[in-house]
């Protein structure tokens, strides 16, 4: 993975209403990391800390039950993963597998979450940017649950 944080938050989807001065901002609490396939990104019930940017390759959402693992989504590139970061104290309610090696651009939660009290401008975009995460990944498991039960 050659390209700095910064080049890859330019181009991620998250950030697509951020101005060129927030994406700076957002850059300087930006890490990356490589996983290679079969490898956690996070596990159930670990502290949430952090916003995981897909930059390349793809990680299943598994969830353990008495039947055994199962993946219920699959994110690849410029997916968000790890919604829970945005609560502080929440924990991961899936487990997080690269199934493919995988690199991240990784964003410190704690700092986040301060940068984004401080520039209120650029919390809300981001925010906006989440929701409609959230929403279109609602959505892709409706449509996943009525195959489900046909």
């Amino acid at each position: 993975m050659t390209a700095r944080p910064q080049n890859r938050l330019q181009t991620n989807a998250l950030c697509a209403e951020l101005t060129p001065a927030q994406i700076d901002k957002l850059a300087c609490l930006a890490r990356s990391e490589h996983h290679t396939a079969g490898t956690f990104v996070f596990r159930e019930g670990e502290l949430a800390t952090d916003l995981y940017l897909i930059d390349a390759g793809r990680v299943g959402l598994e969830l353990c039950s008495p039947r055994g693992v199962h993946t219920i989504d699959t994110l690849d590139r410029d997916d968000a993963l790890g919604l829970s970061w945005m609560y502080p104290g929440a924990r991961w309610l899936f487990d997080a597998r690269a199934t493919e090696p995988l690199d991240l651009v990784v964003i410190d939660g704690q700092r986040l979450h301060a940068l984004c009290e401080q520039d209120t401008d650029l919390g809300m975009r981001l925010m906006r940017a989440m929701a409609r995460e959230v929403i279109e990944r609602l959505q892709a498991t409706r449509a996943r649950l009525l195959d489900f039960y046909r």
